[in-house]
């Protein structure tokens, strides 16, 4: 569905200065402060242009400004017709047979992670793809199976690193569609497990698909929220991660300066010895960029994570 911002702020006879004028204000409203204007310049085209998906928070302000809904701006579908209300079920339902999960079952999970993880380092992601995908389907089931508690909690966290894992083996294939589908899969999982940590570093990650398909704007917006999602007590090499990324969608953007700002504030994150809080992300600033599973802070493609 094609949006219509260009059409709409024509109608209305608005330069695109005058839209930057109103978005800042409806943002001052609200306590907000939005980037610079040709960064806001530059996602205004991409919205205008390449029909780029426009985030929640720059929906309410297009919303507001305009004085149209999403649906007149043709931001979001039009809500569907009311279902026909169906005949009552006489059946009697017929739950699944739900899956006994326990500490012992997720610690062997999380065995198999790890045990792919160092595969996928040294052999390369192509190598052992097939078997983390399995692994996926495999945990994704028991997790949708079982009753509600802690080890289902915990068991979604493994999911959600499980699935990142093979999401990032994905993209590092060129398999962008695949990548998304798995990073689905990984957010939605962290969300179940209450991990924060988790979440904010797959929404990461998603952004470098978007990164790959040239949608910066798009990634820009992800990355911020993953940094939203991530706030409080998070290791600090996931917080030097997340500075290290914002600072390549920045680059993408061409804003040199708010990129090197980043990239600093990535090396300044980092802790002088390493935390290896989170197993899933590997992150020092002496290691070369190539290798799998390894980021520096100063590289130009540097927010690599092993997930």
């Amino acid at each position: 569905m094609g949006n219509r911002l260009a059409r709409v702020r024509e109608e209305r006879g608005w330069k695109k200065a005058r839209l930057l004028h109103e978005l800042r204000a409806a943002a001052a409203r609200r306590g907000e402060q939005l980037s610079k204007d040709e960064s806001l310049t530059r996602r205004i085209a991409v919205w205008e242009n390449q029909g780029g998906v426009v985030g929640d928070f720059y929906r309410e302000l297009l919303c507001e400004v305009y004085r149209c809904s999403a649906v007149e701006l043709g931001l979001v579908e039009p809500p569907s017709p009311e279902p026909v209300a169906a005949a009552p079920v006489t059946e009697p339902l017929e739950l699944p047979e739900f899956t006994r999960l326990d500490p012992g079952l997720v610690d062997l999970l999380r065995s198999q992670t790890h045990t792919i993880r160092p595969l996928d380092r040294r052999l390369g992601g192509a190598t052992v793809h097939g078997q983390a995908v399995a692994h996926v389907e495999t945990v994704e089931s028991l997790v949708r199976n079982a009753l509600p508690g802690t080890a289902r909690e915990h068991a979604a966290d493994e999911l959600g690193q499980a699935a990142a894992l093979a999401g990032w083996q994905a993209l590092d294939m060129g398999r962008l569609p695949e990548a998304w589908r798995l990073h689905e899969f990984a957010t939605a999982a962290a969300r179940e497990s209450g991990q924060p940590a988790g979440l904010g570093c797959a929404r990461a990650q998603q952004a470098f698909i978007l990164l790959d398909a040239g949608r910066a704007a798009d990634a820009l917006d992800l990355i911020a929220s993953a940094h939203d999602i991530a706030r409080g007590p998070i290791p600090r090499e996931l917080l030097a991660w997340l500075h290290a990324a914002h600072g390549e969608a920045l680059a993408a953007l061409g804003d040199r300066d708010a990129a090197l700002r980043s990239l600093d504030g990535a090396a300044a994150a980092l802790p002088t010895q390493p935390e290896h809080a989170l197993p899933y992300l590997m992150l020092d600033a002496g290691t070369s960029p190539g290798g799998a599973g390894t980021a520096s802070p100063a590289s130009a493609r540097c927010p690599r994570s092993t997930t």
